[in-house]
């Protein structure tokens, strides 16, 4: 006859299952010691005083066991890494140089005689070319084109090439004549009706400014029209020079 009775019997086989179940759990991160701890002592107990259950005992004492291993490796592992960091040297600072650019100049410090700290100098001021107005360009008189060359500038004015064209519109444009010229004057006016180059219409109507007469401003008027605002200025100018009094 067994000395054991049926209701501590199943207290005992209570112990191994709660031996198994602590062991099992005590994988769990952070409550693993404690659950393996308590899973050690229950199937200790069953082991030892032979009660029934000893299967599932023996797997919560292994379980817990491992578990306690694995608690106390990491415990150790953390902690190793918290002396690493607390033992390491502080890093230390270095002191940046100060910048100094090549325009940087030694300024001094207010309220602090004989100090001096770098400081970028202001870049200096990049002057650009002023142009004159108008009215300054024309204070002066245009130069007077040599009698000599009026021939060859009407040949090209008549020529109705472009390379020729370009140079001969350009020098009327920067000079005057000594007497009124109704051929050149007539050439010019040609270029600005007909030629199809609109650069060269523009020279043609600064031209007429000096060189244009009475009979030019038919085609100056058109050309007051003309949606390209440059010349219309031009023509407008020419109709004004070739319309005002002529001076006492």
């Amino acid at each position: 006859m067994s000395s054991t009775s049926p209701g501590m019997a199943g207290e005992n086989k209570t112990l191994a299952i709660v031996a198994l179940v602590c062991g099992i759990c005590g994988l769990v991160p952070l409550l693993g010691f404690a659950f393996g701890l308590t899973a050690l002592i229950t199937g200790c107990i069953v082991l030892i005083r032979r009660l029934p259950g000893r299967g599932l005992a023996l797997a919560g004492l292994i379980t817990g066991i491992v578990t306690m291993l694995l608690n106390v490796l990491a415990v150790f592992a953390v902690s190793a890494l918290c002396f690493v960091n607390i033992s390491a040297p502080p890093t230390e600072r270095r002191e940046l140089p100060p910048l100094v650019t090549e325009h940087a100049e030694p300024v001094a410090t207010p309220g602090a005689p004989g100090q001096v700290r770098d400081e970028p100098a202001t870049p200096p001021v990049q002057a650009h070319p002023v142009r004159a107005p108008m009215s300054a360009h024309r204070a002066e008189p245009l130069p007077v084109l040599a009698p000599e060359k009026a021939a060859a500038l009407l040949a090209d004015l008549q020529s109705g090439e472009t390379r020729r064209l370009i140079p001969a519109t350009m020098q009327l444009m920067r000079t005057r004549p000594g007497a009124p010229d109704a051929a050149l004057a007539q050439a010019l006016t040609v270029v600005l009706l007909e030629n199809e180059n609109h650069a060269l219409r523009i020279n043609a109507a600064h031209a007429l400014e000096n060189w244009g007469t009475a009979e030019s401003l038919p085609a100056l008027q058109k050309a007051a029209a003309d949606p390209n605002r440059l010349l219309q200025m031009h023509a407008k100018k020419a109709i004004a020079n070739i319309t005002a009094p002529a001076p006492r």
